[in-house]
């Protein structure tokens, strides 16, 4: 490579670099986003297993098992024990009103990027 070929690509590389750190961030959810997605998936969803909750929320097993502790401790799910052995969760009805105040903050207040165009909602 020439000196400005090589110039090329190393600024081809380091836009790449930034992109894919940018993806990275974007892609990324708040612990708010990943509690309002878990009560989704069980207000969806009935009581449900901690996989299914885990695959419909998109959530890894040990952060899951934190926020289903938090939401526990809020009164926002309830741990069941159905058919003697099995452990699901439930949303409780503290939950439901939860994920519908939610619900309307997102529809009255609708959040804008710095663009000016209206981003895309959370939850």
């Amino acid at each position: 490579m020439h000196g400005e070929e090589l110039t090329n690509a190393r600024n081809i590389r380091a836009l790449l670099i930034e992109v894919r750190s940018k993806k990275r961030q974007c892609m990324r959810r708040s612990k708010l986003e990943m509690h309002v997605d878990i009560l989704k998936v069980l207000a969806h969803w009935g009581p449900s297993k901690l996989t299914r909750v885990m695959y419909k929320a998109n959530v890894n097993c040990r952060v899951l098992k934190e926020y289903l502790d938090f939401l526990t401790k809020q009164g926002l799910i309830e741990e069941k024990i159905i058919r003697k052995e099995r452990l699901v969760y439930a949303i409780t009805q503290r939950g439901v009103t939860v994920l519908k105040y939610f619900r309307e903050l997102k529809e009255g207040l609708p959040i804008v990027e710095e663009t000016g165009k209206k981003a895309p909602y959370p939850f």
